[in-house]
């Protein structure tokens, strides 16, 4: 299968006046991350890829986690859950992980996990907690892979210390966003720093498995009722 979201376009033709998509082939590229400073445009980018795999991937399924309570237009969805019910949507789709990874499921349909400003949701937590989400959040990651579990996270800054035993390098679509600090950068792309130049709002880089780097600009939807249908029905199918 070759799933494949469009989660903005190439910035270096964009200037041209050439729409060229940037595509996110999920199962070739699992695991997504997008990450920048507040004001850098991280949940509109997020929404949009949200809202992509409602209208492209009708199979897919999200489940969202939000602390912040940023999606709260999902309030009425089935597999939303705001504030302080994160631990319970993560224990359920927990449960689905493990039913796939013990061969208990065996459909492969994509299942997204999406969780928004997830270093808020940690350090909200007793540190047992915390470590025990860290760990199951590492398994994703480590492991989701083939059985079709997708994570997707949205952080202002995506340290190590978030992502049990190394699990951070198993991201494989990064999405910098707004001017990112020189330490930022050295997280992902510290091959590429030296060529990256500071960038707006909703404008940034996106590195594909740690090699292939592009400049991208997240479009603006006018229409937000349309989009955040989308964003539901991939929720509800």
């Amino acid at each position: 299968m070759s799933e494949r979201i469009a989660i903005g376009y190439d910035s270096d033709y964009f200037s041209l006046g050439v729409a060229a998509k940037i595509w996110w082939t999920v199962r070739e590229c699992p695991h997504g991350l997008c990450y920048g400073a507040s004001g850098s445009g991280k949940t509109y980018a997020v929404k949009l890829i949200l809202a992509r795999i409602g209208l492209n991937l009708p199979e897919a399924r999200v489940t969202v986690l939000d602390f912040k309570n940023d999606f709260d237009f999902l309030s009425d969805s089935k597999n939303y859950y705001g504030f302080y019910k994160c631990n319970e949507g993560l224990k359920e789709f927990y449960t689905i992980f493990e039913a796939r990874l013990s061969g208990e499921d065996k459909s492969r349909t994509l299942r997204f996990l999406f969780i928004d400003e997830l270093v808020a949701w940690l350090n909200s937590l007793e540190k047992k907690e915390a470590e025990n989400i860290k760990k199951q959040l590492g398994n994703i990651l480590m492991t989701g892979r083939s059985i079709g579990i997708i994570l997707l996270c949205s952080v202002q800054r995506p340290d190590s210390s978030y992502f049990a035993g190394g699990a951070r390098e198993n991201f494989g679509m990064v999405c910098g966003l707004g001017t990112l600090s020189r330490e930022s950068l050295g997280m992902f792309f510290s091959d590429f720093k030296d060529e990256m130049q500071p960038c707006g709002r909703g404008e940034g880089y996106v590195l594909f498995n740690g090699a292939e780097l592009k400049r991208i600009i997240v479009p603006t939807v006018k229409n937000e009722d349309k989009l955040n249908f989308y964003i539901r029905k991939a929720l509800n199918g």
